[in-house]
């Protein structure tokens, strides 16, 4: 009995880790698997003749011009990781979360941040969202991306709970949009107001995924 119930926990087991990832295949041919805790690894085997397949995303020219939709979407979770300040402090309670939401407004791509903080003090250990500070993405292939902050943003800290959060909205030009929807997010780089730090992407093809949405 014992060991009919392990075989059905391990079974179980290799059951979730196959859908916790995702697979793509790059431009020469390699696959790519895609995990939800936001790492990433080249498979074993790559598909032989990359030629002959049909990639699931289009490579798209960075000046390729486009037309936005007036929509939003709604938000999802795509940064959830330790912070290596907080971790100094607290050995649970220090994740940091950012929900993004894409919309279009009169013809514009906007990105909206909400992060939460696993501390009620974020100012001491993050201070502000500075204009000009950005949040700095590298697609798989080495292209980054920064996505720049053009209002100052205060955290809303609320002691009785825990936890900080930070609002902040970013446009998205043409080139950055062509960019983000045929690439995959491998790092995912914050600018805070003190400090910059690097946090897990638990959502590395949120772009390709939903940029489709807002465009015409």
């Amino acid at each position: 009995m014992h060991k009919f119930t392990l075989f059905l926990l391990l079974a179980m087991g290799f059951a979730f880790t196959s859908q916790a990832q995702q697979e793509a295949v790059t431009k020469d041919g390699k696959v790519v698997l895609l995990f939800d805790n936001g790492t990433w690894k080249y498979a074993e085997s790559s598909i032989p003749n990359a030629k002959d397949v049909t990639p699931s995303v289009k490579e798209i020219a960075p000046d390729t011009p486009v037309d936005i939709k007036d929509i939003q979407l709604e938000k999802s979770t795509v940064i959830e990781g330790p912070s290596a300040k907080l971790k100094k402090y607290f050995k649970s309670k220090n994740i940091v979360r950012a929900d993004f939401t894409l919309s279009g407004k009169e013809g514009k791509a906007y990105l909206k941040m909400n992060w939460k903080v696993q501390t009620p003090e974020a100012f001491s250990y993050f201070g502000f969202i500075k204009k000009g500070e950005n949040l700095t993405l590298e697609l798989l292939g080495g292209k980054t991306i920064e996505l720049v902050f053009t209002k100052e943003a205060e955290p809303t800290e609320y002691a009785k709970y825990g936890f900080s959060t930070y609002q902040v909205e970013v446009p998205l030009n043409p080139e950055q949009i062509n960019l983000l929807q045929t690439g995959i997010v491998q790092k995912a780089i914050m600018n805070w107001g003190r400090r910059s730090e690097e946090y897990l992407v638990k959502n590395p093809t949120y772009f390709v995924n939903q940029l489709p949405k807002i465009l015409k």
